[in-house]
């Protein structure tokens, strides 16, 4: 099945507030193998309200609206869904019942305006809110386009800790009662790659990113990393594997040499966990302007709980060490990384220069090369310390040097 969600409020379309509730219900929505293909925010103007519900109720099966539903006039969306859909608003005596109840527990006198929060679209059923004024409201139409199908909307509060209680108590058994969804969900995988560009991971596995595919596959790219996405419906998790496990083998097959991890792993958390399971240690020595990779590695292993077992951090200084330096800062570690000299970046500039990185294992010299300071400005110093990872990454997994 098909979802919607639509998302409401100026602070929302003005950048004031972020929407994190669409993102949550995504999430939940996939677990019971519903594919959510729009993700719409609209204003709190009437009008919009009206064409927006109409559109998502005309291409999905479901839909879930947030917001709109308090006692204010910039409050619509009582009254875009009645408008949209010819369901004049009628007066629920249950849904008064409930908001007078919550004003008199909190020893308040209920403004007029609220009674607004009681008038529900004709044929529709109410979603019980038990901390708040703001029923819900749940109302199946026809599709205009195609009369013989129907789109089933729920429209929820936006307040995350109300909606989160009614789409769990309230939504989510409906849908499964009535739509008879989560009999499979949706499964993902994700593979991480770095050193390529996003146009050449496709040149080199086109026939997996096409769009009718089973299982799907994504690319995304952040901060100089690829993710590639699989997603697939399946009814268990060991199923979805089974599905999965063709498409893994075709990129290991294609991209292997790239790939250094899953999830939200980045370089440095691998090597940090590699390194630990093999009992060994990591020395560091960064010169220069704009050093970053030691908070990277330090971060990694204090999440990973393994700052005492793994990391062995040396000072750095802007002066390039002479190789007996290193070795003496470094002693006592199995691996060291030595980088620099790292450039000043300015904002408006582009970045130029050259850094050197140089490998050890147990104070044996096994590799150094040079890398350049070039890209945008945002991301050209984490791409370099991405890059000298990846040559620690490769290095510290030969079994030769082993």
């Amino acid at each position: 099945m098909r979802a919607e969600i639509i998302s409401i409020g100026d602070e929302l379309t003005s950048g004031q507030r972020l929407d994190s509730n669409s993102q949550w219900l995504a999430s939940q929505l996939s677990q019971l193998g519903v594919r959510t293909v729009f993700h719409t925010t609209v204003g709190d103007s009437l009008a919009d309200n009206v064409l927006v519900f109409q559109a998502a109720a005309d291409r999905a099966d479901i839909v879930i609206s947030t917001g709109g539903l308090g006692p204010t006039a910039d409050d619509l969306t009582r009254e875009a869904i009645a408008t949209a859909f010819d369901r004049p608003l009628e007066f629920r005596q249950v849904a008064m019942d409930h908001i007078e109840n919550l004003f008199s527990k909190r020893s308040r006198t209920m403004p007029e305006r609220n009674r607004i929060q009681a008038m529900f679209p004709i044929e529709s059923q109410l979603i019980n809110n038990r901390f708040g004024t703001a029923p819900g409201i749940d109302l199946t139409v026809k599709r205009s386009g195609d009369p013989n199908k129907e789109s089933r909307i729920f429209a929820l509060p936006g307040v995350p800790a109300e909606m989160f209680e009614m789409y769990e108590q309230v939504v989510r058994p409906r849908l499964i009662a009535d739509l008879k969804v989560g009999q499979v969900q949706w499964f993902f995988k994700n593979i991480r790659l770095f050193g390529l560009g996003e146009s050449d991971v496709e040149a080199k596995i086109p026939d997996l990113i096409a769009r009718q595919r089973e299982p799907l596959v994504g690319i995304t790219v952040s901060r100089a990393t690829i993710n590639l996405r699989i997603a697939t419906l399946a009814s268990t998790e060991e199923d979805a594997q089974k599905q999965m496990q063709p498409t893994i083998d075709e990129i290991e097959q294609h991209l292997g040499d790239y790939i250094f991890g899953d999830d939200q792993d980045e370089l440095w958390d691998v090597i940090v966990r590699r390194l630990a399971q093999c009992s060994e240690t990591l020395g560091l020595i960064e010169y220069g302007a704009q050093s970053l990779m030691a908070s990277r590695f330090t971060k990694s292993a204090a999440l990973n709980c393994l700052s005492k077992s793994v990391l062995v951090l040396a000072n750095w200084s802007p002066l390039k060490p002479t190789d007996e330096n290193v070795l003496t800062q470094v002693a006592s570690s199995d691996w060291s990384l030595v980088v620099g000299p790292w450039p000043l970046v300015r904002k408006d500039e582009q970045p130029s220069g050259e850094v050197e990185v140089t490998i050890f294992h147990r104070g044996k010299k096994i590799e150094s090369s040079i890398m350049q300071a070039s890209g945008h400005p945002d991301i050209v110093l984490e791409r370099m310390a991405k890059y000298a990872s990846q040559k620690l990454f490769f290095a510290s997994s030969t079994s030769a040097v082993r």
